[in-house]
């Protein structure tokens, strides 16, 4: 079924070897993943903060191995909602068994097949580290017959495994170190906020610490972004390299 599916929708796919016994082996490795919800009527940095714990300390409590868990935050300020999902490998998953088997040209060309080659140019490895890539390109359109032009950056994350994380359509990225961090994403955030009749329109935001990959994509204010931030940045290496993607809102 799946393959049809694939077929008919003009999906790349495969069918792995061993394919029978790889659902079992995928359950023991399978990520933890919890999610706390709770409904607070305009929540405070301190809500937020508080159910992000609650999330983290039910991970743990589920086998995940505290090195790894992630927290992903969404702030519905219609519904008066504040969900946490916390994501953490078990400490079955212990190394990355494709650990340098991907090559920068490869990661280039993985990135180049979502970004449609065709109409996108100068695709090129704009900044990475240890873990992640963030691969760049140029797209230009003509508009008014051709006296205009339009130009967007569409941006992928790639980690280390040739996986796309992340892809933004029109994206703005910067490298930073852990002193400077709140300093240039205030800076950033100030200069990509639009205001409109309905308030404001964050821009989309990816901070890469590490091998950790933070999305402050669903929360509702720039304060309720930096507080987080602030949170995630509690201890990290001062020579820390950390790379930030911000997808223009639209």
């Amino acid at each position: 079924m799946v393959p049809y599916l694939a077929e008919e929708l003009g999906m790349k796919y495969k069918i792995a070897r061993n394919a029978e016994v790889i659902s079992p082996i995928g359950v023991a490795l399978a990520m933890v993943r919890d999610i706390v919800e709770r409904t607070i009527a305009n929540p405070t940095d301190d809500d937020i903060l508080m159910v992000r714990r609650e999330a983290e300390q039910q991970a743990l409590k589920s086998g995940a191995s505290p090195g790894t868990i992630d927290v992903f935050i969404e702030a519905d300020a219609k519904n008066n909602i504040v969900r946490a999902i916390a994501t953490g490998a078990t400490e079955l998953k212990t190394k990355n068994r494709l650990s340098g088997s991907v090559s920068e040209a490869d990661i280039i060309r993985i990135a180049e097949e979502t970004m449609k080659a065709d109409q996108c140019g100068d695709v090129s490895i704009a900044m990475k580290t240890d873990d992640f890539y963030v691969v760049s390109g140029s797209v230009v359109r003509k508009k008014l017959f051709g006296l205009v032009n339009s130009r967007r950056t569409p941006m992928r994350i790639v980690n280390s495994e040739g996986v796309v994380r992340i892809q933004c359509q029109d994206g703005r990225a910067l490298t930073t170190d852990p002193q400077s961090c709140m300093s240039d994403v205030d800076h950033c955030l100030g200069k990509l906020i639009q205001y409109s009749d309905g308030g404001e329109k964050l821009p989309q935001m990816y901070v890469m610490i590490g091998a950790r990959l933070l999305d402050f994509s669903k929360l509702a204010s720039k304060e309720q972004m930096e507080a987080l931030l602030q949170l995630e940045l509690a201890g990290v290496n001062p020579d820390e390299k950390i790379m930030v993607v911000f997808q223009a809102a639209v």
